[in-house]
């Protein structure tokens, strides 16, 4: 019966001018197409071989200078070592005007608190300087600068002036390193007091006015403005004819570092309390605080860190 409306169909198709002209074959089944054909069961192809996966990023090796304990730097003498170096470096390279930059607290973000940590390192700034520790803690910034300076005057072997800006500091109350001395650098008597062998440290130069001084001192003497509480261009260090000689700078998950001659370093907040360096920059090269801060986020989006490197929510200041 089928075979009977199929021949009917052929005919009826050849009645009209025959099949489509793509429709070769005189087989009465070709007219259905697939339709008239046995139904074959495709075969799955076999699935693509998974892409092998990347290899890690191979790690750097940290080569000394590296970036001090945290925070054994402080109560040991690498902070102070490392920074005298990088101004003898400067010294001898004639880099008349630089900039060192640390926390003079081993944690800036608790001095405020008084935790055991920044105590204990409060005792030991009253003891190095023989003033009272409670006065000194009052001011413990201004005399944590005052204390690294004189212990870095006793490094470099040359007077050493440090220079302040306000009456933070009682000099008659604290004992100072034989090479260092205390002078306002406001005081009419300063540029007498200047010799050429002399280096002069800035401490804590802070407004525009601030660092208007310090570089209009007119003197052949070196002056290193120290410890400047904020940078008024928001990036690492002063920048312009300030050369950034020794950086210890905390940055969102991280840090960014440099002792002269060496480069920059930025080194990464782990969740274990541990840094990692992760990018080293070309002698010479001073890069953007930007720049700096998008390497250390990306790094740690890209570890899964999450917030456990995060040093305010993990309580890890």
């Amino acid at each position: 019966m089928l075979q009977s409306i199929l021949a009917c169909s052929l005919l009826l198709v050849d009645a009209c001018g025959g099949l489509p002209a793509k429709t070769t074959s005189r087989d009465p089944l070709a007219f259905f197409g697939n339709w008239g054909k046995p139904f074959v069961p495709k075969v799955p192809s076999a699935a693509p071989a998974p892409a092998a996966a990347a290899a890690p990023a191979k790690k750097l090796v940290d080569y000394s200078p590296r970036l001090p304990k945290l925070y054994g730097g402080w109560f040991d003498n690498t902070l102070v070592d490392q920074a005298s170096a990088a101004i003898t470096a400067a010294l001898k390279d004639g880099i008349q005007t630089s900039e060192v930059l640390f926390p003079p607290l081993p944690n800036m973000e608790e001095r405020e608190f008084g935790t055991s940590l920044n105590m204990k390192y409060n005792r030991a700034v009253a003891t190095r300087l023989g003033g009272p520790d409670n006065i000194l803690r009052k001011q413990s910034v201004a005399y944590a600068n005052v204390d690294l300076a004189s212990r870095i005057a006793t490094k470099l072997r040359k007077r050493t002036l440090l220079l302040t800006y306000d009456n933070a500091v009682d000099s008659s109350i604290i004992k100072l390193s034989k090479q260092a001395e205390i002078m306002r650098i406001s005081s009419a008597d300063l540029k007498a007091c200047i010799t050429a062998n002399d280096v002069l440290l800035a401490l804590s130069p802070g407004v525009g006015s601030h660092w208007t001084k310090a570089a209009g001192l007119q003197t052949e003497a070196p002056v290193v403005a120290m410890n400047a509480p904020f940078s008024l261009s928001y990036d690492i260090a002063q920048g312009g004819k300030w050369e950034p000689i020794y950086v210890v700078k905390r940055v969102t998950k991280g840090w960014i570092y440099r002792a002269y001659p060496s480069g920059f370093k930025v080194y990464l907040d782990k969740p274990d309390g541990t840094v990692e360096l992760i990018k080293e920059f070309d002698k010479g090269v001073i890069p953007k605080l930007r720049e700096v801060a998008a390497v250390v986020r990306d790094e740690s989006q890209a570890r899964g860190y999450a917030i456990s490197n995060d040093r305010y929510l993990t309580q890890r200041l």
